[in-house]
């Protein structure tokens, strides 16, 4: 289905048990201004009421044929036996219509100009967005952190202005701030080319259940030529309370994202001939994400010292994190002594170091 011209755009949304949320996700998608969108619900066997109100919305938005006068839905339902949300993704990238398409989570929700916005950025179509109008592969924009707890404040994250460029250009001038900005890692603030994904196997790993979304993301940029960024805020990120949120809790894969998230970033690096400044920068980052990843698991596992012991005597030898330590030029006191102990693996004294720092969390 085709209107006004412009190439349709699919929105991927998983859902589990999202009956109190879905709705509002699902109309904003129909609710953009950009008028030629449908939205694929992805359901994991949901035990709640999801699947019936995306049902009732399919009911209520369709695409009319120019040709035939038809009518057809602009709203998709996929229920599939739950392996996790990578894997309902991935469901929704194969059953995709749309030459583009963007990924949102069943609890967040859009602005109504986002689709508009994002496809204006990567068709060369902004005009006064960026000097450079040339097509892009993938743009992004700014998330506004929404808290449901009543307690904390949202919070706006904006790129500092808007960008078109090469790959290569991307990651030197955008690169890290975004990142630490969260906007790499959030990826439902991105569009890709369903192609692209389809023809280089992009797809998220299904073995993953925290990290997939930045190694999703690390591995498309790998194949883009150019990217685009847009300094408006589109997306809103909804946050949880901390036993409900899947980074804030242990998962016994957790660390192994971590480097796999590391190896993918080294191959985007490699792939685009990124300069030295953002490869250096990116490693500080990494590493510290890593380290974050093993110290869950001395306060939030029930991991034996035997247990956290052996995953760290591993971690040290681990191909691309001793890479990582080679080059690695850390800063910040307490880094520098990991680094050290890591790289000549001291594994026994990180430990007793980690068992102090994290005591009482």
């Amino acid at each position: 289905p085709m209107e006004l011209n412009l190439p349709l755009i699919s929105v991927i949304m998983p859902s589990f048990n999202s009956g109190r949320t879905v709705e509002k996700a699902v109309r904003s998608v129909m609710e953009q201004t950009y008028p030629n969108t449908e939205a694929i619900v992805v359901d994991n066997s949901s035990a709640d009421d999801t699947a019936e109100k995306v049902r009732a919305l399919a009911d209520q938005y369709f695409f009319t044929d120019p040709e035939t006068g038809e009518k057809q839905p602009r709203i998709r339902l996929i229920v599939q036996p739950n392996h996790g949300v990578s894997s309902a993704r991935n469901a929704g990238i194969r059953a995709a219509r749309g030459e583009w398409f963007v990924s949102l989570d069943s609890d967040d929700y859009y602005e109504p100009e986002t689709i508009l916005t994002l496809w204006e950025a990567v068709s060369g179509t902004a005009g006064n967005r960026a000097e450079n109008t040339e097509a892009a592969d993938t743009a992004l924009c700014g998330i506004r952190k929404v808290y449901e707890d009543g307690v904390n404040e949202n919070v706006d994250l904006a790129p500092s202005g808007p960008f078109a460029g090469s790959l290569r250009t991307f990651l030197d001038e955008c690169f890290t701030s975004l990142y630490d900005l969260h906007l790499i890692q959030t990826h439902s603030n991105q569009i890709y080319r369903t192609q692209l994904v389809r023809e280089h196997a992009v797809y998220y790993r299904e073995e993953l259940s925290v990290n997939e979304d930045i190694d999703f993301v690390l591995r498309y940029l790998k194949v883009c030529r150019r990217a685009a960024v847009v300094p408006d805020i589109f997306l809103n990120y909804v946050q949880h309370s901390v036993g409900q949120s899947l980074i804030n809790t242990f998962q016994p894969h957790g660390l192994k994202g971590a480097l796999i998230v590391l190896k993918s970033c080294d191959e985007l690096m490699d792939a685009a001939g990124a300069g030295a400044k953002v490869r250096e920068e990116m490693d500080q980052r990494l590493f510290v994400h890593i380290c974050s990843f093993a110290g869950l698991m001395y306060y939030r596992s029930n991991y034996s010292d035997l247990q956290i012991r052996e995953e760290i005597r591993e971690l040290c030898v681990q191909e691309d994190f001793r890479k990582l330590l080679g080059r690695l030029k850390p800063k910040g006191i307490k880094n520098r002594i990991a680094c050290f102990l890591l790289k000549n693996r001291r594994d026994g004294l990180y430990h007793r170091m980690c068992r102090t720092v994290y005591r009482g969390k």
